[in-house]
């Protein structure tokens, strides 16, 4: 079977930056899973893997803006010491976890002082052109089950880019749309 929208994939890769730093990998007995074509992985890859099969292999380079996006000096804010819990110990590069009104954002502590933390809300490889080598491990269709829970998934994302802050229809308990609650 050949990857095609809706397939469920799991594939063994290493990631790497120009460097040749190694950044992330998994094997084929962990591979790395997910279903084709509903926007789970970065989208500079997921193009390349259309049409691929179980055991196939293949290089792929990723540009940032396909990947985790650009840098964006403006992401990277100071914020008061004191907003931080006194029993965490900072550490530089340390990446830690805020809650925001759109969830759950992670930042990495680039520099801090006794009176404020300079920190950065990029993802870690924005701005870095990723090279994947990849190896099919599996293709298949999905089971019921699983098309049930990306139906829901996708659902939730149309949602999202309607402007709704929310999990999903019933989750936030919103009248527009069939939904029932407050409004955003």
């Amino acid at each position: 079977m050949k990857i095609t929208t809706r397939s469920f994939v799991a594939l063994a890769y290493e990631l790497t930056l120009d460097s040749g730093e190694v950044v992330d990998s998994s094997t084929a007995d962990n591979p790395l899973t997910f279903v084709f074509g509903v926007g789970q992985i970065i989208p500079g890859l997921e193009r390349e893997l259309e049409g691929l099969k179980e055991g196939d292999t293949k290089k792929v380079k990723v540009s940032p803006e396909d990947g985790y996006g650009r840098r964006d000096d403006g992401l990277v804010q100071k914020i008061p010491r004191a907003s931080f819990p006194s029993e965490v110990p900072l550490e530089k590069g340390l990446v830690m976890t805020a809650d925001t009104p759109h969830g759950s954002t992670n930042f990495t502590i680039v520099s801090f002082n006794d009176d404020e933390v300079e920190v950065d809300f990029n993802h870690p490889l924005a701005g870095k052109s990723l090279n994947f080598d990849i190896t099919v491990v599996t293709v298949r269709e999905l089971t019921d089950e699983e098309s049930q829970v990306i139906d829901a998934y996708e659902k939730q994302q149309a949602m999202a880019a309607q402007g709704h802050k929310c999990g999903g229809c019933g989750s936030c308990g919103s009248e527009e749309d069939g939904c029932d609650g407050h409004h955003h």
